[in-house]
């Protein structure tokens, strides 16, 4: 069941999609006078990603393995056995699904 707010300003607020330290979130927006409100747990769960964004590599077998925090996976909406692709982008390595579909072009 949708959420649905009133903004101070006494209209309804439409659920969107808002941005919020560099990640989207769910969050709801009024169309009157431009107030927003973010969900409450993905703020929260950005907030705890921070803390958890440092790993370690390490090797297994002759290939080198980079964990991803179950927090980040939520995130990213990533799932067991599901694909994803890496990608050298001015010099940092990038990860994501989106790249896959760009990789198989």
């Amino acid at each position: 069941m949708k959420k649905e707010y009133t903004c101070i300003c006494g209209k309804k607020m439409k659920e969107t999609e808002l941005e919020f330290e560099g990640f989207i979130v769910k969050g709801w927006k009024c169309d009157n006078c431009g107030e927003e409100l973010l969900d409450p747990l993905a703020v929260e769960k950005i907030r705890e990603m921070k803390n958890s964004l440092v790993v370690k590599v390490r090797e297994v077998g002759k290939s080198i393995v980079v964990t991803i925090p179950y927090i980040l996976k939520d995130l990213a909406g990533l799932h067991e056995g599901e694909k994803i692709a890496w990608r050298i982008e001015n010099g940092e390595l990038v990860l994501g699904k989106s790249l896959l579909k760009r990789a198989m072009v």
